[in-house]
C-alpha cells in the first residue's frame, strides 16, 4: 500500500481518540471454515508476534487504497501459528495474496470453546453487532 494511502487512513483514525496497533501481512489460504460453516468469510494473515491478547476485536482493514470496518480474531491455528482472521463488513471479493494492514481497536470478546455450530454462529453474529455499535458510537 502506498505511503500516502496509509497516511490518509491514519488521519481518519484520529477520530477514534485511540492509539491502536497495526498488523500487516499477505492474505493466506485458510481451511475456509468461517466461510463454509459460519457463512462469514475471513481474510487470514500469519503473524510473527502480537501485542494483544487473543480474542475478537473491532478493527479496520486497509488494502489497495480502501478501508473497511471489520471484526478480527487473533488466535493460534491448527499449526500453532499466530493468525489474525478478519471478517470485513460490506465486502465481497477475493483478497488472496493482497497485503492487508489491520488495526485492532476494542476487544469485543474472549475466545471460548462451543458445543455446537449454532452457538458459535450466534456468538460471531453478536461480535459483529457489538463492533458495528462500537464504530457507530465514534
Amino acid at each position: 500500500m502506498k505511503k500516502q494511502h496509509i497516511q490518509t487512513h491514519l488521519v481518519y483514525l484520529t477520530k477514534f481518540r485511540y492509539c491502536p496497533s497495526m498488523y500487516s501481512g499477505i492474505v493466506q489460504t485458510g481451511i475456509k471454515e468461517a466461510t463454509s460453516v459460519y457463512h462469514m468469510p475471513t481474510a487470514n494473515i500469519i503473524l510473527e508476534k502480537i501485542e494483544h491478547d487473543v480474542g475478537v476485536y473491532a478493527s479496520i482493514v486497509l488494502f489497495d487504497g480502501r478501508r473497511r470496518e471489520a471484526i478480527s480474531c487473533l488466535r493460534r491455528n491448527q499449526k500453532n501459528e499466530l493468525v489474525l482472521e478478519s471478517h470485513l463488513f460490506d465486502f465481497e471479493g477475493d483478497l488472496y495474496d493482497e497485503e492487508l494492514h489491520i488495526i485492532l481497536f476494542a476487544k469485543l470478546s474472549e475466545l471460548v470453546p462451543f458445543e455446537s455450530i449454532e452457538q458459535m454462529t450466534k456468538k460471531m453474529k453478536n461480535d459483529v453487532r457489538l463492533a458495528k455499535q462500537w464504530f457507530a458510537a465514534r
